[in-house]
């Protein structure tokens, strides 16, 4: 599977269903990297069932999603993947680590 195919996109995060994370360590960490104007990898997302409240809900980047929010960001970097079954597209290697937490 190409990267290709999963064209990075910038999305608003009013239309991305929030997440309370657990790991306050781990958003502080992505607000800082978003406020310092650090390069953050993009969220993965997927479209929602009609009729939902959010046009997207989180695949993969939840902490990243709500340190873009305290950090008063309002868009972020996203690739949309079409089902949570989908395999894991090919990231690029700025993903590598980051899921480590």
């Amino acid at each position: 599977m190409s990267t290709s195919t999963y064209p990075v996109v910038t999305i608003a995060l009013d239309q991305i269903e929030p997440y309370l994370c657990r790991s306050v360590e781990c958003v502080r960490r992505y607000e800082a990297m978003f406020r310092a104007g650090e390069k953050v990898p993009p969220i993965l997302i997927e479209r929602s069932e009609p009729g939902f409240r959010y046009p997207f809900q989180i695949y993969n980047g939840a902490h990243r999603r709500q340190g873009a929010a305290l950090a008063g960001r309002t868009t972020i970097d996203a690739v949309i993947v079409e089902s949570p079954q989908m395999p894991q597209p090919n990231l690029p290697d700025a993903y590598m680590g980051l899921f480590d937490q």
